[in-house]
C-alpha cells in the first residue's frame, strides 16, 4: 500500500535520470514544475543493498507534509518514487539490521534478518511540531504509522533538517532544535535524543532527550564581531565522536551573518541530559545546512558544503560582485557545492572548490539569486562519495526554493582528500613543532584558508569567477 496519493509527483518522478541540459554530471530523482509553487526539500539517502539506494525528500511552500520515498535499483543510475511516509517532515534515513517475522504462508512463520529502514524527524513543519519516527520492513514500499517521541506544546515546537543520525558509543544519536514561540529565526535552541543501539526504536521510552540549548551571542567574542552580526542562531547539527576526546559532541551550522564559514561546537554531558558551548569553529560552508561524514579509511570528517566566496575577510562583497540589492543572496550563497575535509573538526580544507558549480550561463548575481546546490546529504560508499542535493536549477524561483532534488557522485574522492590532508598537517606540525591535533586552531593550512574559507592563493582573483565559465 502507498500511503496518500501524488499524481503530480509521480509524472514528475517519471523523469528521474540524468539531466540532459547540463555539464555537471547529475541524475534528476524528481522535478517539481515552477508555478506550483511547491519546493523539494530534505534530502536523505542511505543504502538498502549493494545495487538499492533509497532517497527522501518532503515539500514545503504552498504544500507542505509528509516524506517522499524514492528507490534506486541500479545505484543511482534511476529513480522510481515508491510511497509517502506520513506525519514526517525535516526527517532523516538511517537503516539497522534486525529479526523480523516472514510469513510465506498462513501456517508458517520464520524468523528473518531484514535491512529495516527508520525516518526520524519532525511531525511537520508548524507551531507545535513533535518528533516522530517512521519504520519500513519492505525496503520502503510501506511504512508503519509514525510514533510519537517527543510532544511539544502548542505553541512551540520541533524543527531540524535531514541531519545525520550516527550510530556511535552503542547508541543512535540524532540532534533537532525547539523553536520556540514567536518562532523567529534563527533562534533555535538545540536538543540532542539517543536511543541505545539494540532498543525498541519505535518505544517513546527508549528515547533521552537534552534540555534545550538557546545560543548565547557571548561563544561568538574572539571569533567574530559580534557588533557586526545581524542573525544570531544556530540549527541542524551534527551529533559526531570528536577525535580528540572521543566523545560525541555537536557541530551545528551557525548562522551569524553577515559572518559566514562558520559552525559551533557543543559538548555534551550524558548523565546530566545536558548541552553546553565548546567552541566556535571556522568550517568552510559552515552557515548552509551540512552533513559531517567520518571516513575511518582517511581517519578524517568530509562534508559536501556551500563554502561562501563572495564575502571577503571584512564581510563585505568581492570585487565585481554587486550585493546591494540582495544582502542575503551574498551571505547565503548556495551556487557552488565544495568538498572539505577534517582530521580533528578544528582544522578545515577546502579540497575542491567546486564539485558543483552554475554552468547556466548566468553572471554573478542572477546565480546568486537563482542557483542552489544546498542541503546535501552524503553516503561513504566504497571508493566513492555518493550524494543528494536539494537543487535550484534551470528554472527554479529562487536559490532556495528548488525545484529538483539530484544525485551524483565523487569518484574516489580519498584520492583528492588525502595529499591535501596530508600538507595540512605537515604545514601545522612545520609552524609549531610538537603541537598536536587541537592546538595551534584556526587556518594553519599548507593552502591557508583565509578567513572566507577559500584558498589564500585564489583570493583576489578576479580571473576565478563565481560561476564557471
Amino acid at each position: 500500500m502507498r500511503l496518500g496519493g501524488c499524481m503530480l509527483l509521480a509524472l514528475c518522478a517519471a523523469n528521474a535520470a540524468p539531466l540532459p541540459d547540463s555539464e555537471l554530471n547529475l541524475t534528476q530523482v524528481v522535478w517539481m514544475p515552477e508555478r506550483s509553487n511547491v519546493y523539494l526539500g530534505s534530502p536523505s539517502l542511505v543504502r538498502l543493498d549493494s545495487s538499492t539506494l533509497i532517497a527522501s525528500h518532503d515539500h514545503f511552500g504552498a504544500e507542505s507534509g509528509d516524506c517522499y520515498i524514492y528507490r534506486s535499483a541500479n545505484n543511482g543510475s534511476t529513480w522510481t518514487y515508491l510511497s509517502n511516509a506520513t506525519e514526517q517532515y525535516w526527517s532523516q534515513l538511517f537503516t539497522r539490521e534486525e529479526d523480523t517475522v516472514k510469513m510465506p504462508t498462513v501456517r508458517t512463520a520464520t524468523n528473518h534478518r531484514t535491512t529495516v529502514i527508520y525516518l526520524l524527524g519532525t511531525s511537520s513543519s508548524n507551531p507545535g511540531a513533535e518528533v516522530r519516527i517512521s519504520r519500513s520492513v519492505d525496503g520502503g514500499d510501506t511504512w508503519t504509522q509514525s510514533t510519537l517521541l517527543t510532544p511539544a506544546n502548542p505553541l512551540d515546537g520541533y524543527a531540524t533538517g535531514s541531519c545525520p543520525v550516527l550510530l556511535a558509543n552503542s547508541r543512535y544519536w540524532r540532534a533537532l532544535e525547539l523553536w520556540r514561540d514567536p518562532r523567529r529565526w534563527p533562534e533555535f535552541e538545540a536538543v540532542l535524543m539517543w536511543a541505545d543501539a539494540g532498543a525498541d526504536l519505535m518505544d517513546p521510552a527508549s528515547w533521552t532527550a537534552t534540555r534545550p540549548l538557546a545560543f548565547d551571542s557571548d561563544w561568538l567574542r574572539g571569533g567574530v564581531a559580534p557588533a557586526l552580526v545581524w542573525t544570531h542562531g544556530y540549527l541542524e547539527g551534527n551529533p559526531v565522536v570528536d577525535p580528540i576526546s572521543g566523545e560525541v559532541v555537536v557541530v551545528l551550522r551557525a548562522q551569524v551573518f553577515p559572518t559566514v564559514n562558520r559552525a559551533v561546537l557543543l559538548k555534551v554531558d550524558v548523565g546530566r541530559a545536558e548541552l553546553r558551548f565548546g567552541e566556535l569553529l571556522a568550517l568552510p560552508g559552515g552557515q548552509s545546512k551540512f552533513a559531517l561524514r567520518w571516513d575511518a579509511a582517511l581517519a578524517a570528517f568530509v562534508a559536501l558544503t556551500n563554502v561562501n566566496t563572495v564575502l571577503d575577510a571584512t564581510m563585505t562583497p568581492r570585487r565585481q560582485v554587486d550585493c546591494n540589492t540582495n544582502l542575503m543572496a551574498c551571505a547565503d550563497q548556495r551556487n557552488t557545492l565544495s568538498l572539505v575535509a577534517s582530521e580533528d573538526l578544528r582544522h578545515w580544507e577546502v579540497v575542491e572548490p567546486q564539485v558543483l558549480y552554475d554552468d547556466t550561463g548566468f553572471d554573478v548575481a542572477p546565480s546568486l539569486m537563482y542557483t542552489g546546490f544546498q542541503y546535501v546529504d552524503s553516503l561513504i560508499d566504497g571508493q566513492d562519495l555518493l550524494y543528494l542535493v536539494r537543487t535550484a536549477y534551470r528554472g527554479a524561483a529562487t536559490y532556495h526554493n528548488a525545484n529538483r532534488q539530484t544525485f551524483s557522485r565523487v569518484e574516489r574522492f580519498r584520492d583528492l582528500v588525502r595529499p591535501v590532508l596530508d600538507q595540512s598537517r605537515r604545514a601545522r606540525q612545520a609552524a609549531a613543532p610538537g603541537a598536536t591535533n587541537g592546538e595551534n586552531q584556526g587556518y594553519n593550512h599548507s593552502r591557508p584558508l583565509g578567513p572566507i574559507g577559500v584558498p589564500a592563493s585564489q583570493q583576489g582573483d578576479d580571473s576565478r569567477r563565481i560561476v564557471k565559465p
